[in-house]
């Protein structure tokens, strides 16, 4: 398991080449099915270059493994601040208890390397919060999202504390 962060600047690699080609800027997610949808690459102002998860993406502890440069997609500026800003907004987002009391603030996604599915989602509770007591680490099974677009916390597992 690897968390969003982590793979933030993580070098891309053409398998079978010594050197790394460029680094991850952005993990995109999707969020309906809390899947990786893919990576931005690290390019020029004028172009993006997005790398979907799948065609023989290979995520390891010291980089991402491409078969070749050729399953890199050129997508424009707009569609990458589009998906950035829908990202941004999305993990920025409160999160709340079965009783609709404000857990935090969605900090990052837990994934797993293998399958690049989001496995859990750290929950902040505040920066004095998190050094006393650390974040919340929730199961994305133990979570939902109402009518009105709030995601709540199903059932409270061990690792949750209530609201601080």
């Amino acid at each position: 398991m690897v968390t969003r962060w982590h793979l933030l600047r993580l070098p891309v690699r053409v398998q079978g080449r010594p050197r790394n080609w460029t680094l991850v800027q952005e993990v995109v997610v999707d969020w309906s099915s809390m899947t990786v949808e893919g990576f931005v690459l690290d390019s020029s102002p004028f172009r993006t270059l997005f790398l979907p998860s799948q065609n023989g993406v290979r995520v390891t502890p010291t980089g991402v493994e491409i078969v070749t440069r050729a399953v890199v997609e050129k997508r424009t500026r707009h569609w990458r601040q589009e998906r950035i800003h829908n990202d941004w907004i999305y993990r920025r987002r409160q999160i709340y208890d079965g009783n609709g009391g404000v857990v935090g603030l969605l900090k990052d996604l837990v994934i797993d390397e293998e399958t690049l599915v989001v496995r859990r989602i750290i929950v902040s509770r505040g920066l004095l919060a998190d050094l006393l007591h650390g974040s919340v680490v929730v199961p994305v099974e133990q979570i939902s999202q109402d009518a009105a677009g709030q995601i709540k916390i199903r059932h409270q597992g061990a690792g949750y504390q209530g609201t601080p």
